[in-house]
C-alpha cells in the first residue's frame, strides 16, 4: 500500500541569516596593496544577500554607508548548501584607516532579516608631509626683512615619532 500527497498551496518558507562574519582579517593593511575580504553566512533560506559597507553600522542599515573604497571589485560569491560565501577585492587607501568594513547578509523576503559583522580596520601608511606658511601671517602682506616661520604637518600611521627642519 502505498500513501502519496500532493498540494498545490504549500508556500516556501523563509529564514534569516543565522551567522554572518568575516573570513578574513588581516592586521595592519598596508596602503595602496590589495587585499581579499570574505563574507560567509549561513541558515538563510534562500540563501542571503550580501552587501559589504565601509562606514559606521548604521550605515549598513542604509543610512549613509559607502560601499567599498575606490579600487573594491566584487570577485566571486559562491552557495553551498545553505553557506554563501562573497568575495571582494579591495585597496585601502589612507583615508581609509580606522574605518569599519562590515559584511551584511540579508534575506530579503524577511523584514529585518539581516545579520552584520564589522572589523574596524588599521591602514598603515609612510608620513604625508605639507608645508605651510605660519597661520597667521598673511603672504600678501610680507616684505623683506620680515620675520616669517612655516607650520610642517605630518600623518602617518603609524605617528611619526622624529621632525628634522632643514634649509638649503
Amino acid at each position: 500500500m502505498t500513501c502519496n500527497q500532493s498540494r498545490d498551496d504549500v508556500k516556501p518558507f523563509h529564514v534569516k541569516p543565522l551567522t554572518a562574519r568575516i573570513l578574513t582579517k588581516v592586521s595592519p593593511l598596508i596602503a595602496d596593496q590589495r587585499y581579499e575580504v570574505s563574507c560567509e553566512s549561513a541558515g538563510s533560506r534562500p540563501p542571503a544577500d550580501h552587501h559589504v559597507v565601509q562606514g559606521q553600522a548604521a550605515a549598513a542599515q542604509g543610512q549613509g554607508g559607502d560601499l567599498l573604497p575606490v579600487g573594491a571589485t566584487s570577485k566571486d560569491e559562491e552557495t553551498r548548501e545553505n553557506v554563501t560565501v562573497s568575495d571582494l577585492s579591495f585597496i585601502p587607501g589612507t583615508e581609509d584607516d580606522g574605518k569599519s568594513i562590515t559584511c551584511r547578509a540579508e534575506n530579503p523576503n524577511i523584514t529585518h532579516g539581516y545579520l552584520e559583522a564589522s572589523w574596524k580596520i588599521d591602514v598603515v601608511y609612510p608620513p604625508i608631509v605639507t608645508l605651510r606658511l605660519g597661520s597667521t601671517l598673511n603672504p600678501d602682506d610680507i616684505k623683506e626683512g620680515d620675520d616669517v616661520y612655516f607650520e610642517c604637518h605630518v600623518k602617518a600611521n603609524p605617528p611619526w615619532r622624529k621632525l628634522n627642519w632643514m634649509h638649503n
